[in-house]
């Protein structure tokens, strides 16, 4: 039975009016008031007075008291007895590790309820987050069976590696090589997704069929990793050639099992194998082991210059070295974007860090990044291709990357509010600077309304998927950027009058979540089927996102078109999935559908409990 603070009183007369716990561990004045303080009434949260009675020694000294100072402030939410879930401390010189702010990490209006997103795109909610999604329900979530199954799609590939002995490496046919290198030559693939330099990776087919099976030559052994990672990529993007059958996935288990062999060389095709290999894992929808490949990438593109390569473009006997120093530069960048994109959707940190890059574009780059849909692959010189042809788009990369430095590094938990809110602004602009830079034909919008178009019709399906990702990441670093400041101590104090800025930021996140899915809705039908599991996760962050919203304000009359939204998303899905998935693919998405389906039915009885 939990006591009143009147009863508290009575039993120990001689002691000051206690906080409840809730204020207690937040170190903020509470009222006492019955049968709820302020605090506790305004968050609609239970007000309970049951950690135990504590008598103050006559004689403390500093350095027993300074004890208890760190105690309080240090305390985990394990050891609570309340089921309410703490904003981040108080105080920014010692933040807590286990809330360390991260894109992994879901911080909502001052709330650390979890794990935002999985390396699968389910969110992984902690013990207090369940606790308080259930008291702001009144029922308890369902969500066990959804964790457990997470990391199954890495499991079997990894399974497939360790089985795969040397001598069963075998090449696939040379015609099948061949079919497949003038098929990505013939493409805009070769354009945006430079994988292998085209001028010279005859020579390394050549090198790989030069000897018997199995060889110890390294030199060989890196020419054969790089046909399985080139086969597995452009069977990924293009699928089967006629008469030139191949088993992708065994192309890139015998990849990997040849990778640590190659790497005792550090060269350019070693660096291509490893970055083919981390780009089919996260197309895969594998992003642990994507994320192993593009860091072992990165790390070779620092041993070999590129991040701070400036090709010079040279006529003559130098015209060769140019076009080798523009493909090596091509390489920086793609590992530089994916790398980026990694660290935005597992919280990790970045590989590649700027301070150590030359990451300076040039003043034409928007009309460089349009040219590259209109080019014509077959007639276009390699020396003549930009190094900046690369997938995605720079400028939202680089933004990226400041946003995980500025608002959710290590240092960042050491900033003010208004150190962060300065910092949210200063991302903000530059966001929005990008937008305003696209072209007015399919420039995002903030407000995305249930009935947009998403692109003109005469644009190349290639276009049209690059500008729906445009859309989809826009979106998402709105959000991102703005929910940093659900780490700000205001959230504590919500009396305090410093609610305008962090509350605005709030409904910023919340509004580029609902146009998140309003866009997904509109796109969904000019998705590519090989992009499904990169985008999946931009409309499994906003559901979220909507869902903790629904959660915080249940009276509010945007919840119930906000729940309505969050119903229409299990069907998007579902038309998101233009391909066949695997056996292992379709389990999962039966969690993740599952997973939303248990979302929506807490998200009425938040509403319900409410009225």
């Amino acid at each position: 039975m939990t006591a009143s603070p009147q009863d508290v009183s009575a039993r120990a007369p001689a002691l000051k009016k206690r906080a409840c716990d809730s204020c207690y561990r937040r170190k903020i004045h509470c009222d006492g008031a019955n049968p709820h303080c302020n605090w506790c009434s305004h968050h609609g949260i239970a007000c309970t007075y049951a950690r135990p009675l504590k008598l103050r020694k006559p004689r403390a000294s500093n350095r027993k008291r300074s004890s208890r100072n760190q105690s309080a402030h240090g305390g985990s939410f394990a050891g609570s007895t309340s089921s309410h879930i703490d904003p981040p401390s108080s105080s920014a010189s010692s933040p807590d590790p286990s809330a360390a702010a991260s894109f992994g990490k879901l911080h909502f209006a001052g709330y650390q309820l979890g794990d935002i997103n999985s390396f699968q795109g389910i969110p992984l909610f902690s013990s207090d987050g369940r606790r308080w999604i259930q008291e702001r329900t009144g029922s308890k979530p369902a969500f066990p069976s959804l964790v457990a199954p997470l990391w199954q799609n890495e499991q079997h590939i990894a399974n497939q590696v360790a089985i795969a002995p040397i001598s069963g490496l075998a090449l696939p046919a040379r015609k099948v090589v061949d079919a497949y290198f003038q098929l990505f030559k013939s493409t805009t693939l070769n354009l945006v997704f430079p994988v292998v330099h085209i001028a010279s990776f005859q020579e390394t087919i050549d090198l790989a069929y030069s000897q018997p099976q199995p060889t110890e030559s390294i030199e060989v052994l890196d020419a054969q990793a790089c046909v399985f990672s080139f086969i597995s990529v452009i069977h990924f993007f293009e699928g089967s050639i006629e008469d030139a059958p191949v088993d992708p996935e065994l192309c890139v288990a015998k990849a990997q099992q040849l990778l640590p062999r190659i790497l005792l060389q550090s060269t350019v095709t070693s660096l291509q194998v490893a970055l083919m290999l981390g780009i089919y894992q996260m197309l895969s929808g594998h992003t642990q082991l994507a994320s192993i490949h593009i860091s072992c990438a990165c790390r070779l593109v620092y041993m070999l210059g590129a991040h701070v390569l400036r090709p010079i473009r040279t006529d003559g006997r130098g015209r060769d070295n140019y076009r080798a120093q523009n493909h090596l530069r091509r390489l920086f960048w793609l590992c530089y974007t994916f790398d980026k994109d990694i660290s935005l959707r597992t919280g990790q940190p970045p590989c590649l860090e700027d301070d150590y890059c030359d990451i300076s574009l040039p003043d034409n780059y928007d009309d460089i990044i349009t040219a590259r849909w209109d080019a014509d692959p077959m007639s276009i010189d390699d020396s003549e291709i930009s190094a900046l042809f690369v997938p995605g788009n720079l400028k939202l990369s680089l933004i990226k990357a400041k946003a995980g430095k500025l608002l959710y590094s290590a240092r960042s938990l050491q900033k003010s509010d208004a150190e962060l809110l300065r910092d949210v602004r200063e991302l903000d602009d530059e966001l929005e600077n990008w937008r305003i830079s696209v072209n007015k034909d399919w420039r995002p919008s903030l407000i995305q309304s249930g009935g947009a178009t998403t692109t003109p019709s005469d644009m190349t399906q290639s276009k049209t998927m690059d500008a729906i990702l445009s859309h989809f990441e826009y979106y998402y670093l709105m959000a991102t950027i703005h929910r940093a400041t659900s780490r700000c101590k205001a959230w504590a104090d919500v009396e305090g009058g410093d609610m305008d800025g962090v509350g605005s930021s709030l409904e910023l996140t919340v509004q580029a979540s609902r146009s998140t899915l309003f866009y997904l809705r509109a796109a969904v039908h000019s998705l590519l089927g090989q992009s499904f599991w990169m985008v999946l996760f931009y409309p499994m962050t906003a559901i979220l996102t909507i869902f903790c919203n629904i959660l915080l304000k249940p009276r509010d009359p945007q919840a119930q078109d906000d729940l309505d939204l969050l119903k229409t998303a299990p069907e998007l899905i579902k038309k998101m999935r233009t391909r066949r998935l695997t056996l292992k693919e379709f389990i999962h998405m039966k969690l993740v559908e599952d997973f939303i389906m248990e979302l929506i039915r807490l998200g009425d009885c938040a509403i319900q409990k409410a009225r």
